[in-house]
């Protein structure tokens, strides 16, 4: 199992934290995803990033996890920033490479982004069946599934769906793992206040999120 996938399935640490410890300087791939998780909350993107992303899809990876994970964060980048033909196109790739032996954790986190992709495109009914069955392949025990709730909850947020989550799975909003998830958290409870016109509870998790640094992606 290549180095960064196994640390990332084994521990609750940032991704970002991950590649810069192990990545591979001969493995393009591996340097752009370096790149991809600094920009990807960046309001503007260098246009010579979707390049090396292209390049780096082209010439892909001897893990086969990793580059669908790429393809995820890839996806998540360009829904983002409204580039969903881009995005779709990454999701034929994507799915393409789903078989046995990718790791459950991977592949919930890309239906995730195929879930983004429809929620851009406003197919509600779509992107949240793929939220359910995203959650519903991850084993609770996992390192990562508070990774992958945390994800869950930055959508839903945005239409003030929170209390849809599980008491057990909202009640690792209140404990999370470490600073990014931290902020995630509260990203998402402030989004959900704001959506349900609960002004108290906004104003105080906007009080808490401006003491937060920004540390790039969460997952």
């Amino acid at each position: 199992m290549n180095p960064i996938i196994k640390a990332y399935l084994e521990s609750t640490d940032r991704l970002g934290l991950i590649i810069e410890k192990f990545y591979d300087k001969n493995q393009f791939l591996e340097s752009v995803f370096l790149k991809l998780l600094s920009a990807i909350n960046d309001e503007a993107i260098d246009p010579k990033l979707y390049l090396e992303i292209d390049q780096a899809i082209l010439i892909g990876h001897p893990d086969t996890n990793l580059y669908l994970h790429f393809i995820s964060y890839s996806i998540s980048l360009c829904s983002r920033h409204e580039k969903l033909e881009r995005a779709n196109s990454l999701q034929t790739i994507g799915s393409s490479l789903l078989r046995e032996d990718i790791h459950p954790i991977i592949l919930s986190f890309y239906m995730l982004k195929m879930g983004d992709i429809k929620f851009y495109e406003g197919k509600t009914i779509e992107y949240r069946q793929l939220q359910i069955e995203a959650i519903s392949i991850v084993d609770r025990q996992c390192p990562r599934y508070s990774t992958i709730i945390i994800n869950i909850a930055s959508l839903i947020s945005w239409e003030g769906r929170l209390k849809e989550l599980k008491m057990e799975d909202l009640a690792l909003l209140d404990n999370p793992e470490n600073e990014n998830m931290a902020i995630g958290s509260i990203q998402a409870k402030l989004a959900n206040a704001i959506c349900t016109g609960n002004a108290k509870e906004g104003a105080q998790l906007l009080e808490e999120h401006n003491t937060k640094p920004i540390l790039g992606s969460r997952s």
